[in-house]
């Protein structure tokens, strides 16, 4: 697991991607959770862009990701990048083993989960979850905080 604010970048600048996929694969990790990975997964070719990113690491990628209903505002669909959020990465055949997947309800982007079903039918379930702080070098108005503050005063998702 690592916190990757402003490093999981899948357009633009891909140095901070590449170093994690070195790490990845110098360790020999198959499961990664990213927290704060600040990609809009609301626009569904985000995450397209991320599997072909990690295609480096293994030919095989499961995705599980949340980022908060902010991003299907009209303001921020079709941006790449959104603060917070949370991702799990399966590679290889791990990636074959997931059996089932769950988000934050809320629409806060809170969380993701991943289960893989393992021998014996044993589940294992990976979650990955950011919570926003009101503070910190990037509070503003994009602010994880900020945007859950929003759906909250607006009572309803933005889909």
């Amino acid at each position: 697991m690592q916190n990757t604010q402003h490093s999981f970048k899948i357009s633009g600048e891909t140095l901070p991607t590449q170093q994690i996929i070195s790490n990845l694969q110098l360790h020999g990790i198959n499961i990664f959770a990213a927290i704060s990975p600040d990609v809009n997964w609301c626009n569904y070719s985000n995450w397209n862009r991320t599997k072909l990113l990690y295609k480096r690491h293994s030919p095989h990628i499961h995705l599980s990701a949340v980022s908060s209903d902010i991003g299907y505002d009209h303001h921020y669909l079709h941006s790449p990048h959104l603060i917070g959020g949370s991702a799990i990465l399966t590679f290889g055949m791990w990636a074959s083993k997931v059996i089932s997947v769950s988000h934050d309800p809320s629409g806060y982007g809170i969380y993701t989960a991943t289960t893989l079903l393992g021998k014996n039918n044993k589940k294992l379930t990976f979650i990955s979850a950011y919570i926003s702080v009101q503070k910190g070098t990037d509070y503003g108005y994009n602010s994880l905080h900020a945007q859950q503050l929003n759906i909250y005063m607006n009572g309803a998702r933005l889909k």
